[in-house]
């Protein structure tokens, strides 16, 4: 997806930005669970574990943040130490995005619940769910091919007032190739226990190909409503917690092609050269301005890399043959 932007980006650049920071999260706005095998005959998994909260400190990309523990499944867990790879705002209002890596070998085959919790949702203008606990899961499967679904979801979507039924299409693939379905999450998927559970707002449904349809009548600009999207496999799962606010009717921004790449172009480069290009784009509401609001660029470059390297499994198995 392109971000609006008129400035030059450097990919490598993102991935050597490295620094050192430790604390506990605070109001949490949205947060996702995958993972991919990384060999098979020992059952090692990797997971990545997509969050986003309050800008409490100011962090900046790169920054290392402590965001509590991610439990396996199988009574074991492992600390999350998540990498900011992006940062809006202030520490009053503002957010960052973050993503953790984390590896482990599971000593049996069978299907595992890993999951992390912890609190809290923000308060007002969070119309649903306000200050409340969080959880997250996915299904890990040991003892065969599979990998979850990969998503990449912005934390906060803006939907305008007024209709009936404004949507959103949710960005999900599947390594595998697997068909994909979409539900609303239930409370214990992504309520603590022991919490009150209002998961998605009344008026929100989501279709078998993962358009979400929300009402969006009567609802007063600047509110925020928690939305929570399951996408299955059939064997595995991946759920999406984020948030749709709430804002006036406007024309969509729109590329200006003279600067920005054409829609669908293909950068040839090799491994480690960087990838620099030019974005722009404007409205044409009175007042407005286009600005950059873009999330987990690593995460897109990671989900490259590993379809990459199952392909590359697939290859050395024999399961695939390349034909010229």
């Amino acid at each position: 997806m392109k971000k609006l932007i008129k400035t030059s980006i450097s990919l490598v650049a993102m991935l050597v930005m490295l620094a050192t920071f430790s604390a506990e999260a605070s109001h949490y706005r949205y947060g996702s669970i995958s993972w991919r095998k990384v060999d098979n005959s020992t059952n090692k998994v990797e997971f990545k574990v997509v969050t986003a909260w309050r800008r409490w400190s100011n962090q900046t990309v790169g920054t290392v943040v402590s965001l509590g523990s991610l439990n396996f499944g199988d009574g074991t867990s492992a600390p999350i130490r998540a990498t900011v790879t992006s940062a809006q705002g202030n520490s009053s209002t503002g957010w960052f995005f973050s993503e953790a890596l984390i590896t482990k070998t599971y000593n049996a085959n069978g299907n595992y619940t890993a999951s992390f919790s912890s609190c809290c949702r923000i308060g007002s203008p969070l119309v649903n769910n306000r200050n409340g606990y969080m959880k997250n899961e996915t299904v890990v499967n040991i003892g065969n091919d599979n990998n979850s679904p990969v998503s990449t979801v912005p934390p906060i979507v803006s939907l305008s007032v007024g209709q009936t039924a404004a949507t959103f299409k949710m960005p999900v693939v599947d390594p595998d190739g697997d068909n994909l379905t979409f539900r609303l999450a239930t409370c214990s998927e992504v309520i603590r226990t022991g919490q009150s559970c209002n998961p998605n707002p009344a008026g929100l449904s989501v279709s078998s190909d993962g358009t979400i349809t929300f009402n969006t009548v009567g609802k007063a600009i600047g509110q925020l409503y928690s939305v929570m999207v399951v996408a299955e496999d059939g064997q595995s799962k991946v759920i999406n917690d984020f948030m749709f606010k709430m804002v006036a009717p406007s024309t969509p921004p729109q590329f200006d092609y003279s600067t920005t790449p054409a829609d669908g172009f293909v950068y040839q480069v090799a491994p480690g050269e960087a990838v620099n290009f030019n974005v722009k784009a404007f409205d044409v509401d009175p007042g407005s301005s286009v600005s950059l609001s873009g999330v987990d660029y690593l995460l897109d470059l990671l989900l490259i890399q590993e379809l990459l390297e199952i392909l590359q499994q697939e290859l050395s198995l024999g399961h695939l043959q390349l034909v010229s």
